[in-house]
């Protein structure tokens, strides 16, 4: 799938059942077709052992992988104005995103892919810090090369809020513990019957 028709994504499953490969298998995808010059990372790993991995590819993260929920929070809001910057250079040049920029202009703009490896760890204890920067990156992202990869094991509504689902298209759902988790990110059950890995 190309980057910029997903735009972004949200993986669910409960431990065990094929949700930390499958965004492994992701992100190893996106390093292996696009150079350090195209397409920065920013990873958020509450967990911090996930994607402590990728620390050592610097020429593709924007900043090293952050395990700090608050640094997080900060790095997010910052991501906001940093949209906000990107869309007023689209602009000036009188193109209507990032793709039409680039074709256009000598500097290309890099595409940004944010990775959150844990969504319950930075809802529950940043949610008013949190949620809006990430509810604004998924409505207005796409446009100018941002992309969220949000991954959590606990799909309450607490955690996948429902301006969150609607504006997060492309869904990923590995064996879950219970049908109100499967309508949570599907909106059908389901998930809980499968088999897991």
């Amino acid at each position: 799938i190309d980057i910029s028709t997903l735009p972004h994504l949200l993986i669910c499953g409960s431990t065990g059942s094929g949700k930390s490969v499958c965004l492994n298998n992701i992100i190893s995808s996106l390093l292996l077709t696009n150079e350090s010059m195209a397409l920065k990372f920013i990873m958020i790993d509450p967990k911090q052992v996930e994607l402590a991995p990728y620390d050592e590819l610097t020429n593709f993260l924007s900043v090293p992988v952050i395990t700090n929920t608050y640094k997080a929070a900060t790095v997010l809001w910052s991501l906001c104005r940093r949209m906000d910057q990107i869309y007023s250079e689209i602009r000036s040049k009188g193109c209507k995103n990032i793709d039409e920029y680039n074709s256009k202009c000598k500097i290309k703009l890099q595409r940004m892919v944010v990775v959150i490896d844990e969504l319950a760890d930075l809802m529950i204890k940043h949610k008013k810090e949190v949620e809006p920067s990430i509810i604004r990156l998924a409505q207005m992202g796409r446009a100018c090369g941002i992309h969220l990869i949000l991954s959590t094991q606990r799909p309450s509504r607490e955690v996948v809020t429902g301006l969150l689902k609607v504006n997060i298209p492309a869904k990923i759902c590995f064996k879950v513990p219970s049908a109100v988790n499967s309508r949570v990110v599907l909106e059908t059950a389901g998930a809980e019957k499968l088999l897991g890995n």
